[in-house]
């Protein structure tokens, strides 16, 4: 099955990596919501693609992912307006040196934004609860392949975790 007319959810649409995913997403055909914290910019990069390609699906939502109703709603605005919901995209992330004032905040994105996009994947995508199925995608980074890495402990930490929190679905 191609991805033509799926339906994506991208969280941190706005980073380098979010946008990447979303064109490649859009030039295979793949109606696009982004979310992200910045919706602002979610407009402006909506207003690019619809510009620079024809017959595009694409939509945004503010959405932070540390914001477990804010994030549900993201999923139910999906489906809303696109009728079904195929694959999500668990990008947002953040990268932060200052351990001391932030380590919570990059637990809470880069580890709990990915456990809230997966449980609500399932909730919402699950055979189990009605849905049809779909695809999960996790935006790791490659420094946890690599002991070689000088970084934030807590970022690396929690990449190591989404790792092995996505591998325990089989």
């Amino acid at each position: 099955m191609g991805l033509e007319n799926q339906v994506a959810l991208v969280t941190g649409a706005t980073s380098e990596i979010g946008y990447a995913y979303v064109k490649y997403l859009l030039q295979n055909k793949v109606k696009v919501l982004l979310c992200d914290v910045n919706v602002n910019e979610c407009q402006i990069i909506s207003r690019k693609f619809l510009k620079k390609f024809q017959n595009i699906n694409i939509f945004s939502t503010k959405c932070d992912v540390t914001n477990e109703e804010e994030f549900e709603n993201a999923f139910k605005t999906c489906i809303k307006h696109f009728g079904r919901l195929d694959i999500v995209i668990n990008n947002a992330g953040v990268f932060d040196n200052s351990i001391e004032q932030r380590w919570s905040a990059t637990v809470n994105i880069n580890y709990g934004g990915v456990v809230r996009g997966t449980l609500l994947a399932i909730k919402y995508m699950g055979i189990p609860n009605g849905g049809s199925g779909g695809t999960v995608i996790q935006t790791s980074s490659l420094m946890v392949f690599s002991d070689s890495y000088h970084c934030s402990p807590m970022y690396l930490s929690t990449k190591k975790y989404m790792m092995e929190f996505t591998k325990s679905f089989g």
